[in-house]
């Protein structure tokens, strides 16, 4: 495993195309020599020793690099040096090498894949023994490993199956063109005691980062009368940032955006952003204006949307990764003061082969961006005057864990001083937190509770099930009691329309958010769920008819969940 990860350096795409092609070639002649009868047990690797060291991310971008032909996928040497083609085939000889290991696997197992029929490369995973057909692949791992692989690695498997999919491009339906179902635009490996060093000095511990485009089925369109004809349904594009090794499309991601909706800052692609920013929102004071601090930049997604649609609100940000920063940047168009690009790492849109319809937004306010660790920023910032916020956006949790170091009385109760404060009258503000799920959001309610008198815990009102609590991540709002002992905050679809319409007459040249409030369910716990529709005022009037907006579900196709349903049995 040990040189698995050393090799997963030298593919990365930092490194020489000479570089990355002997890496790959290397690994390959171990995987073969592994094979063997006498394999030196010293350098003996398996196919999914090569997925844990990460270096499917490098090597899918190694391939990917060449412009390539549509229709015959071969390289176009007029356009892309040699030595890039040659980088290219080493890495779609070991990626073949893991396809053929992974396809084995499954057969051996009684599996086999066949293709959907639809021509966009969708496997279908069937057992003819057991008559099973599925969409996802079969779980093996204890079968096949039994206690010699973590639980927490079963993912590699899962990834090896896919393999076959994800290395097989196929043509656009709508346009022609060369279409990766997973495109690598950008991965820095992990850093680790192999990653390389001009004077040998042991570099911090960073995750390895991987931007990466998922084309997808716009299932949203399927059923319109445009494809009552048998036309083909439009390809979705999205943009996943991912911290920690790659686990294939269905990796846990930092950020989404949908690249078929720009510009930048359009559209938020979550439950919980929504529910974040909403609740921010109403947090402000009249028309909108405010100071917002962002916890956590992430991708920038809720950043943009701010600065976006509510010109009142001027948000600073803190981020404890300067990469972070960079990649939102580059690959996600966030603007920020000060910027962390320079000249030679592009700008949004820059590449020929990206979407050139998803550029910056010139006309977009920048966020306020500190590269500092939260905790040590928070504590500082408590002294510090100049630090005081309307709002308080908490979004650090990540890879499924609110991290350990910020829960605690010291960071919470730091956070409520940044928060401005009426005299006499307590906060004038709200605190928002990703909580996320199951022990977390327990640990991060039980702290917000400690610190602020009014705690309210939002949830999804469309969830699948409401009875299952890692369905959705739940947003936390802290805020001050009003005099009925309720908080400030009216978190109400009266209350988001009225502020909507306070911004529009004040801001008459802002857009119109693509969606709203349409139901907010009290629940006698504390919690209120969600529901958001498309935005209604973006139909009212000639002045918003060429103002673009996502086709969103129409007020009557939210299934809301009603009073009497038996869900609510969990209040009781």
């Amino acid at each position: 495993m040990d040189i698995c990860l050393e090799l997963a350096q030298q593919l990365g795409p930092a490194r020489t195309p000479r570089e990355r092609s002997v890496a790959a070639r290397t690994i390959l002649q171990l995987l073969e020599s592994s094979a063997s009868d006498d394999a030196n047990t010293d350098k003996i690797i398996r196919p999914i020793d090569v997925i844990l060291a990460d270096c499917i991310p490098s090597l899918l971008h190694a391939a990917q690099t060449p412009a390539r032909s549509a229709k015959s996928l071969a390289p176009d040497p007029t356009v892309t040096p040699q030595n890039v083609i040659d980088m290219a085939d080493a890495a779609l000889l070991l990626l073949g090498h893991l396809c053929s290991a992974g396809l084995q696997t499954l057969q051996d197992a009684g599996w086999h894949v066949d293709d959907d029929g639809t021509g966009r490369g969708r496997p279908i995973y069937v057992n003819p023994a057991t008559g099973e057909s599925q969409q996802n692949p079969p779980d093996l791992a204890l079968s096949i490993f039994g206690d010699q692989l973590d639980p927490k690695d079963y993912w590699a498997l899962t990834l090896l199956f896919e393999l076959s999919t994800i290395t097989s491009p196929y043509a656009n339906p709508i346009d022609g063109t060369l279409c990766w179902p997973a495109r690598i635009r950008f991965h820095e490996p992990e850093t680790n005691q192999y990653t390389p060093t001009n004077d040998k000095t042991p570099l911090p511990h960073k995750l390895a980062m991987t931007i990466v485009d998922v084309a997808q089925d716009d299932d949203e369109d399927e059923d319109d009368d445009d494809n009552e004809d048998g036309k083909e349904t439009q390809l979705a594009f999205t943009r996943h940032l991912v911290l920690g090794p790659w686990h294939g499309i269905p990796s846990f991601r930092e950020t989404e955006v949908d690249l078929d909706h720009p510009p930048p800052g359009s559209h938020l692609e979550s439950w919980y952003t929504c529910a974040m920013v909403c609740a921010g929102f109403l947090g402000t004071r009249k028309a909108g204006r405010g100071k917002c601090l962002l916890v956590g930049l992430g991708g920038g997604a809720m950043a943009s949307f701010v600065g976006r649609y509510w010109p009142g609100v001027n948000m600073e940000a803190v981020e404890i990764d300067p990469r972070v920063v960079k990649v939102a940047e580059r690959w996600f168009g966030v603007k920020c003061e000060p910027s962390m690009l320079k000249r030679e790492d592009g700008v949004l849109g820059d590449g020929a082969d990206e979407p050139q319809h998803f550029k910056v937004d010139e006309a977009a306010r920048p966020a306020n961006v500190r590269v500092t660790n939260a905790e040590s920023f928070v504590l500082g910032a408590v002294s510090d005057l100049e630090c005081r916020y309307d709002v308080i956006l908490l979004d650090v949790y990540t890879r499924g864990e609110f991290p350990p170091a910020l829960v605690n009385d010291k960071f919470f109760k730091s956070l409520t001083k940044l928060l401005k404060t009426k005299e006499n009258d307590g906060w004038d503000g709200a605190l928002v937190i990703n909580a996320g799920v199951g022990e977390d959001r327990t640990k991060v309610e039980g702290l917000v509770k400690g610190c602020m008198p009014v705690v309210k815990t939002l949830l999804d009102a469309n969830a699948s099930s409401r009875m299952d609590d890692d369905n959705e991540n739940a947003v936390v709002v802290g805020m001050a009691a009003g005099a009925d002992g309720n908080g400030i905050l009216d978190i109400s679809p009266k209350e988001w329309k009225r502020r909507a319409t306070e911004v529009q007459e004040t801001w008459p040249d802002a857009p119109l958010p693509p969606f709203e409030l349409r139901a907010a369910i009290h629940a006698p716990n504390d919690e209120i769920m969600l529901g958001w529709a498309g935005n209604s005022m973006l139909d009212e009037g000639d002045d918003n008819a060429d103002r673009p907006a996502k086709k969103s579900k129409r007020p009557e196709d939210v299934e809301l969940l009603a009073k009497d349903d038996p869900a609510f049995a969990m209040f009781d």
